[in-house]
């Protein structure tokens, strides 16, 4: 048995009865998926035999261990064995929550809306003078407190009480979403601005956090309401909150 610290990873060779087995130490163990019908076999190869076979979207955790594009992994009936990676992907579920400064001011309450009409600043106050945080689209829609100063417009951004010029906005009203429902998250889920990965996402909802649902579903998302706007959540890592109706008046 010969050992060796390549490119970071320890490489180890195992020889014995005439085989040859390279395995090397990726990153540490995380949650992914079966994409499609594929079978786990016992070692990192087609010539290995069959431990049982994932189901698509089933989940099982990499244990770190990478040899030849096969994953070592192990299912939650305790189940281990190797898949090649070309049938996995990495869980929808965010490994860990990002650290984020805790909010100076409570989140503003949003009393209308309003399109910009071109590439404009975002700032953290109504004048030039002002620092802008970032830049809103042409075309992109966003809440409205109702607060008005000197030509500037205030708006909720990032969940941030901010200001843009009036020139470059056309203003509407709101139409707020209704709750259907609750969930309870089983784990950290990505907030996605619809209903599919190709969308981009703003934040990150904790695990075992109970939010409102719209009742607005795709195959693998639910609509929910945060911080007064509509987001998404993979639906898999969700639990439906049982509510008691209550007693009729006698």
């Amino acid at each position: 048995m010969t050992s060796a610290l390549v490119g970071g990873c320890m490489a180890l060779t195992v020889l014995g009865a005439g085989s040859l087995v390279i395995a090397s130490v990726a990153d540490a163990s995380q949650a992914m998926t079966a994409t499609t019908w594929v079978n786990m076999r016992s070692g990192p190869s087609t010539s290995n035999p069959v431990v049982t076979v994932l189901a698509p979207s089933q989940a099982v955790t990499a244990s770190g261990q990478v040899s030849g594009g096969w994953y070592q992994v192990t299912t939650d009936k305790g189940q281990t064995g190797w898949v090649y990676q070309n049938y996995l992907k990495a869980s929808e579920s965010a490994p860990t929550q990002p650290s984020q400064p805790a909010p100076t001011d409570p989140v503003p309450t949003a009393t209308g809306e309003a399109t910009t009409t071109a590439n404009v600043n975002v700032r953290t106050g109504p004048g030039t003078s002002y620092t802008a945080v970032a830049v809103a689209t042409k075309g992109s829609t966003l809440p409205t407190t109702g607060k008005t100063s000197g030509g500037w417009t205030q708006v909720i951004h990032g969940g941030q009480a901010r200001w843009i010029s009036t020139n470059y906005l056309t203003t509407g009203t709101v139409t707020k979403a209704v709750a259907a429902g609750q969930v309870r998250t089983t784990a950290n889920l990505y907030l996605r601005t619809g209903g599919s990965t190709s969308y981009g996402y703003t934040g990150v909802l904790p695990g075992n956090s109970v939010v409102d649902t719209t009742g607005q579903k795709t195959a693998d998302y639910t609509e929910i309401i945060h911080g007064g706007e509509t987001r998404w959540i993979a639906t898999r890592y969700t639990t439906a909150v049982r509510t008691t109706a209550p007693a009729p008046a006698p």
